[in-house]
């Protein structure tokens, strides 16, 4: 079994306490390939995470069982197969994961599926894995989880292009379309949008916008949206 990825591990982990579940140290190890104090920094990180999140949840420890559990677990309510099944299909056409960060969501997905549906999922999880998608060579979903912080928080950023342009931006929406995903954003009063293929790393910059800008973009309708899309790939092509 490949050596699960940081990110994937945790998040999976953190999805499977908040369900209600219990994380045992040694067979946590032995599925994710990892050692005891790779264990210990997973907890401690996904501790800090809760924190940081003012749920009021706490990571538990059983020591005479060697499990952790969550003390107020928010009993999320499991993919139904279709559900899973839909997103199965939408992140293989995707080409914006690597392609250990394509299998590592595979799996959270099939571990996330209500559990009497859950074993003919994980045959077609298998099948899925082994398909030679479309994989990107940058790692987006940290870049895309991100940007999503930054709309929410409607955090103002600077953004440095591989072409070495840097532009301040008002980032207001991330669109997925043709299995590629685009940000939508504000040069000071101007909406643009750019590719995140395009985009090679951005910082905050420590200021807010107003919330009137999401406002006015949520007015674009999705029409003039794909054809704004368009139009700057076309122009790109046209370079």
């Amino acid at each position: 079994m490949a050596r699960t990825d940081k990110a994937m591990r945790i998040l999976s982990t953190q999805l499977e306490l908040l369900r209600g579940g219990k994380v045992y140290k040694k067979s946590y190890c032995k599925k994710n390939e990892v050692s005891a104090r790779t264990f210990d920094r997973d907890i401690v990180e996904i501790r800090m995470s809760l924190s940081e999140s003012f749920s009021g949840q706490e990571v538990k420890y059983v020591r005479n069982e060697n499990y952790y559990y969550l003390d107020k677990p928010d009993m999320i309510k499991p993919l139904t197969a279709i559900e899973a099944s839909f997103l199965l299909e939408m992140i293989k056409t995707c080409q914006v994961l690597q392609r250990e960060e394509y299998v590592g969501m595979v799996d959270s997905i099939v571990k996330a599926t209500e559990l009497n549906r859950r074993q003919s999922l994980e045959k077609m999880a298998e099948k899925y894995k082994k398909m030679d998608i479309g994989v990107s060579e940058d790692a987006m979903l940290k870049m895309l989880w991100d940007l999503l912080q930054c709309v929410v928080e409607q955090d103002k950023i600077r953004v440095h292009f591989k072409d070495k342009r840097k532009i301040e931006l008002s980032p207001v929406f991330l669109w997925m379309y043709q299995d590629k995903i685009y940000l939508f954003a504000y040069e000071k009063k101007t909406l643009n949008v750019y590719s995140l293929h395009e985009i090679d790393w951005f910082t905050l910059l420590g200021s807010k916008y107003p919330r009137e800008l999401q406002e006015k973009f949520y007015k674009v309708s999705c029409e003039q949206i794909h054809k704004r899309i368009k139009n700057m790939e076309e122009s790109k092509e046209e370079e």
